[in-house]
């Protein structure tokens, strides 16, 4: 057997080099388009979803402005009416572009809660229109999703007529508004009045105690606005009118001493099972309270279903 040379085992060498250089090459191609094709998978993937969300993003705008801009002088069946024909264009239009990319979009019935709005839209006094009662009820065993007042500050008593101790503003006539639940005894009265020239907050419990601390405000041209669901006073922070839980699900709305204190308000309530009582508010209505649906988003590669809903307020407790 000839014996092998150097040269002969330097060609062998390179031979070797070269056949393992093809196969790493030949291995990077494949991991290459491997890792493409995983990014291309992941990106197609990630804009299916994009459009799918896009999609429930545009039907639930449509939603929300369509239920704000119902003609609350209209019959509740009339405004819901109107949201559901602006659903079906919505529907049609974002169906429309999602069809471009090769999706189909449906919109599911809507439903609604119907709900009270119980107002005084043009200033004047807080009084009721029924015989000019200064205390009276305005729900009885419902639940408040909005209600606000703006109140002329020269309408409310001064600090300097209220009797002390301060904790019976009852007896000398400061305005309130009254929540009570009589099944717990739970209560909360947030009464309004003047002092030193600012609208003033103050809220007790059932047993006379004040909680939190005493609320105030500039009046801006004159008025300043007491909002108890959101917890607020001329827009600031007002902890003591976020302490309402504890009235539970249900629960009754009066106002008293109603003849100190000008300006407007607005209630809004669901009375399923309860009673709001109209006759006490100057302007009344049917007002869409809640409105859901439901959307189904379907492509080749992806099937998307949600639940939308809209609440214009949330409850005070």
């Amino acid at each position: 057997m000839a014996a092998v040379s150097d040269r002969d085992r330097g060609q062998l060498i390179i031979v070797g080099g070269l056949a393992l250089a093809v196969t790493l090459v030949a291995v990077a191609l494949v991991l290459n388009a491997a890792i493409y094709t995983e990014n291309l998978a992941s990106r197609d993937d990630a804009d299916r979803i994009d459009d799918a969300n896009a999609a429930r993003n545009d039907v639930r705008a449509g939603l929300v402005g369509a239920v704000e801009h119902a003609d609350d002088s209209q019959s509740f069946a009339d405004q819901t009416d109107d949201v559901n024909a602006s659903m079906d264009e919505i529907e049609n239009e974002s169906g429309y572009y999602a069809a471009q990319g090769g999706a189909s979009l449906s919109v599911g019935n809507v439903s609604y809660e119907e709900g009270r709005r119980l107002a005084r839209d043009s200033e004047g006094q807080f009084v009721s229109p029924d015989a000019g009662q200064t205390t009276y009820p305005l729900v009885d065993d419902g639940t408040v999703h909005e209600h606000s007042m703006n109140v002329s500050k020269d309408s409310l008593r001064e600090r300097g007529e209220i009797t002390d101790p301060i904790s019976d503003l009852t007896g000398d006539d400061v305005f309130n508004a009254t929540y009570s639940n009589a099944s717990s005894g739970v209560e909360r009265s947030v009464f309004v009045y003047n002092e030193s020239n600012e609208v003033t907050v103050e809220v007790y419990d059932e047993n006379g105690d004040r909680i939190g601390s005493v609320c105030n405000a500039s009046a801006t041209d004159g008025h300043a606005a007491v909002d108890v669901t959101e917890g607020t006073v001329a827009g600031d922070s007002c902890a003591a009118l976020e302490s309402f839980d504890p009235l539970g699900s249900t629960y009754d709305l009066e106002y008293g001493s109603t003849a100190n204190a000008d300006g407007t308000y607005e209630v809004t309530a669901n009375v399923t099972g309860g009673t709001a009582h109209d006759q006490h508010a100057p302007d009344s209505s049917a007002t869409i309270l809640a409105a859901e649906t439901t959307i189904t988003y379907r492509s080749p590669e992806l099937y998307y279903e949600t639940t939308i809903r809209y609440e214009p307020g949330d409850a005070i407790a």
